[in-house]
């Protein structure tokens, strides 16, 4: 079977010279690629990188690029009407049995359209729980109605946290899975190695959903602890000069800003007591099972994917309330209690492994293109 797996911003990825960020979404369309590739012919689309130099692509798959020449052109109908045409000679040229799409968006749109006149299986994944939320954002109705009728229409849909599939009707319940993310084990994580004495948060620093001006209030509300903010600076200079002036300010805070390269990960969670997510929302955090891995637990203001926190016991969560956030981080440097959710964080990454997910996720493939009646061709 021919699976193509749609994403925006994944040629970011393939810059041979620059280091460039890489967002969640997009590094888990990488893993995925490589783990459906041992059972699958899998094809990518997405936009070239950002930044002209040359591209490495990895052994394992194909890669499509959306023609970029509508970068160029002035208007903003004229170039939706380029990147359509491109976009959709992209997915041609995949000529795949199953497309599946991630990140609400005019991809969405675009791709189910074309599963639908070219007869294939139309999946879409979910990237946060904002995705059903999306409707209600002033000056976006129009269009974000058009592209959750969109992934109401896909043959089968792939949720990240049964939190998302609760979103889903009835009818959409039926014809959804609940897969979790993969851990990266490209990776050299290490567990063992390290002080396990600083509270780290990573993300993008920007005024966003992320969050990370709680983290300053986190780090001036227990000042006999040691905190470690690492992360790329996205957003409106204002915004990020004020976290960095702030940051600098306090003495119990180490500000690393932006890490180039993904190998280099493993050494930021090596030092870390506890992991901190302080975003308004999420769907299911690269930084959570990274954690994990790093035999680090998570602390969440908000979010707890599958329960992986209160219910599997790898962290904990404070339910929204900020002061309980508080208590908990500093609760993380009680030895006894800290040893068995770090014992519970490693069971959960190796369950997240790209082997048992990457059978999950052939699974719903399959029954995409079961009910959608499409007929795999043969040889693929």
């Amino acid at each position: 079977m021919r699976v193509c797996l749609v994403t925006a911003h994944l040629g970011n990825a393939f810059h041979a010279s620059n280091p460039i960020n890489v967002r969640g979404a997009e590094v888990q369309y990488l893993l995925l690629a490589h783990a459906l590739a041992e059972r699958f012919d899998v094809h990518i689309v997405t936009s070239p990188p950002d930044n002209d130099g040359p591209v490495e692509l990895p052994a394992g798959f194909r890669v499509h690029f959306v023609d970029p020449a509508w970068r160029n052109v002035k208007g903003r109908l004229p170039r939706a009407r380029l990147y359509a045409k491109a976009f959709r000679q992209a997915l041609a040229q995949a000529d795949a049995d199953v497309y599946m799409q991630t990140i609400l968006s005019l991809d969405t749109l675009l791709t189910q359209r074309f599963c639908r006149r070219a007869q294939r299986a139309f999946v879409y994944h979910w990237a946060s729980d904002a995705d059903v939320d999306r409707l209600t954002k002033p000056g976006r109705r129009l269009t974000a109605w058009a592209y959750s009728r969109a992934r109401k229409s896909a043959s089968h849909q792939v949720c990240q946290t049964r939190t998302q599939h609760a979103l889903l009707t009835g009818r959409e319940q039926a014809r959804a899975s609940v897969v979790p993310n993969l851990l990266d084990t490209r990776l050299q994580w290490t567990p063992d190695a390290g002080r396990h004495d600083q509270v780290l948060w990573l993300g993008a620093i920007g005024p966003g959903f992320k969050r990370p001006d709680l983290f300053l209030d986190l780090a001036e509300a227990l000042p006999h602890r040691a905190f470690r903010m690492v992360g790329v600076l996205q957003g409106p200079d204002a915004f990020v000069q004020g976290v960095k002036t702030r940051a600098e300010r306090l003495a119990n805070l180490e500000f690393v800003g932006f890490v180039a390269s993904r190998k280099d990960l493993p050494a930021q969670y090596a030092a870390a007591r506890c992991h901190v997510s302080l975003s308004d929302y999420e769907g299911f955090a690269n930084t959570f099972l990274e954690a994990f891995a790093s035999g680090v637990p998570v602390v969440s203001l908000n979010a707890d994917p599958n329960d992986l926190l209160e219910g599997a016991g790898a962290g904990r969560c404070a339910r929204g309330n900020f002061a309980s956030m508080v208590r908990l981080v500093d609760a993380m440097f009680d030895d006894d209690a800290w040893q068995r959710h770090r014992k519970a964080a490693l069971a959960v990454a190796d369950a997240h492994r790209p082997g048992p997910i990457g059978e999950k996720f052939a699974a719903a493939l399959g029954k995409a293109v079961a009910a959608a009646g499409v007929e795999v061709r043969r040889g693929r």
